[in-house]
C-alpha cells in the first residue's frame, strides 16, 4: 500500500478545508465509535429503499473502522493539499461536495432496487479518488512523499502523481474486472475517479485554475512550462544577430519576443524574457511591451504568471502605474488572499490625485483588505 503524506506541488492557499473536513470525519468517527454506531443507518447511503439525499451527503462522513478512516484521511490531506492550494477553501469546497454529492446520488439511483444483504455504502474514499483525478490533471509530474507498506519495514519513496494515480486506478479497474463491475469499493473508487477527472479538465479548460504549463494536456503536447522548443526559437535571434553586425543580441531577443507577441504566442513570449534575462542583465522590456503582456495575461487569468510583470511596471514606472496597482491589489485580494500585501500595494495611491473612478475602486479595494484582515484571514509570506 502507498500512502501519501506530502507533495513538492506548488501551494498558493493554505488548506483550510482540507484540515476541516479532516476534523469533521474524525470527530464523526469518534462520536459513533462511542455510541457503538447508534443511529448511524440513518447517514449511510442505504441499498434499496429508495432516494434519500441528505444520505449523499452524510455517508461521506462515516467510516467502516479504523484502518478505512486512517487511510482515506492521508490521501484527502495529501491531494487536499494540491487541490485546495490551486482553488482557494470556497472553490474547494464546492468541488469536494459537489463530487460526494454526485457520485452518491448515482450509487443509491443504480441500488434502488437492490435486495442483497449489504445495507449501503459509507467513506470518502469516492470523493478523495475525485481529487486524486484532479491533481492528475493539473499536476501529474509533481510528487507525492509516501509511506510504502509491503513488509514490516515500511519505507518512504517519492512517486510522481501520475504514477501513483495510474497505480490506483489500475488496481481499482483490476478489481473491478475480477468482480464483475457489480457495485463495489473498486467501481465507487472509478466513478469518483471518473467525476473528479472531469470536473479538473472542466476547470482547467476554463482557466479557473492556474497549472503554469505543467497540466496534463501541455505535457501531452510537449508545451510544458511555456519552454518548448525554447532553444530552436532562439536560434533564429542569434543567427539575425550574427548576420547584422549593428543589431546586438539584446535587440534581436526583443524583436524575437515582439514577433511572439504579435502571434499572441504569449508563453513563447515570456520563455523569451526569461532567456533574455537569464543572458544579460540590462535586458529590460520597453513600456509597450511590457504593457502588452500584462493585458494579455490578465485576459486570460494567468493570475500567477502575470503578477511579477505588474510589481515590474510598478516599479520602472510608478508614476504611470495606477490602474496596474489597482489591478494588482485587486488579484492579491481575490486570488490570493494577500489582504496585507495588497494594501501596501495601494498604499501610494492614497496620496495619489486619482480620478473619482480609480479612488472609488481604491477605497473598495482598501476596505475589502481591511475586512479580511479583521476576519483573521491568514496570509502567506512569500517573495515577490
Amino acid at each position: 500500500m502507498l500512502l501519501p503524506y506530502s507533495t513538492d506541488a506548488p501551494i498558493y492557499h493554505w488548506p483550510i478545508i482540507t484540515v476541516v473536513l479532516i476534523a469533521v470525519n474524525l470527530i464523526v468517527f469518534v462520536q459513533f465509535a462511542a455510541t457503538d454506531y447508534v443511529g448511524a443507518e440513518y447517514y449511510i447511503l442505504a441499498y434499496g429503499q429508495g432516494l434519500h439525499p441528505h444520505q449523499w451527503l452524510t455517508s461521506n462522513f462515516l467510516h467502516d473502522g479504523l484502518l478505512h478512516l486512517v487511510a482515506n484521511m492521508f490521501f484527502l490531506w495529501s491531494f487536499g493539499l494540491v487541490v485546495e492550494g490551486k482553488l482557494g477553501w470556497w472553490r474547494f469546497l464546492a468541488c469536494y461536495l459537489g463530487i460526494a454529492v454526485l457520485q452518491c446520488a448515482g450509487e443509491q439511483a443504480s441500488m434502488v432496487n437492490y435486495d442483497g444483504d449489504v445495507p449501503g455504502s459509507v467513506g470518502a474514499s469516492a470523493v478523495i479518488s475525485g481529487l486524486m483525478a484532479m491533481a492528475l490533471v493539473w499536476a501529474p509530474k509533481n510528487e507525492m512523499s509516501c509511506l510504502l507498506l509491503l513488509t514490516f519495514h515500511p519505507m518512504l519513496v517519492d512517486v510522481s502523481i501520475v504514477i501513483f494515480a495510474v497505480i490506483y486506478i489500475c488496481l481499482d479497474f483490476t478489481l473491478a474486472a475480477i468482480d464483475g463491475f457489480t457495485v463495489g469499493s473498486a467501481l465507487l473508487h472509478l466513478t469518483g475517479t471518473a467525476l473528479g477527472f472531469v470536473l479538473g479538465v472542466v476547470l482547467l479548460k476554463t482557466r479557473q485554475v492556474d497549472c503554469e504549463g505543467w497540466d496534463l494536456f501541455s505535457l501531452w503536447r510537449g508545451e510544458h512550462g511555456g519552454w518548448q522548443r525554447l532553444e530552436e526559437r532562439w536560434q533564429e535571434a542569434e543567427q539575425a544577430a550574427e548576420a547584422t553586425q549593428a543589431t546586438t543580441d539584446g535587440e534581436a531577443l526583443l524583436e524575437g519576443i515582439r514577433e511572439r507577441l504579435a502571434r499572441n504566442e504569449i508563453a513563447a513570449a515570456i520563455a523569451g524574457c526569461r532567456y533574455a534575462a537569464s543572458t544579460s542583465a540590462d535586458f529590460r522590456l520597453p513600456h509597450d511591451d511590457l504593457m502588452q503582456i500584462i493585458r494579455a495575461l490578465l485576459a486570460e487569468k494567468k493570475w500567477q504568471e502575470v503578477r511579477p510583470f505588474m510589481f515590474e511596471y510598478i516599479h520602472r514606472y510608478p508614476d504611470r502605474a495606477n490602474r496596474v496597482r489597482l489591478n494588482l491589489a485587486a488579484l492579491l485580494i481575490q486570488r490570493e488572499s494577500r489582504p496585507g500585501r495588497a494594501l501596501e500595494v495601494l498604499a501610494p495611491l492614497a496620496r495619489a490625485d486619482l480620478p473619482p473612478e480609480l479612488e472609488k475602486v481604491r477605497r473598495q479595494l482598501a476596505a475589502q483588505a481591511r475586512g479580511m484582515q479583521q476576519a483573521g484571514e491568514l496570509e502567506l509570506d512569500t517573495e515577490e
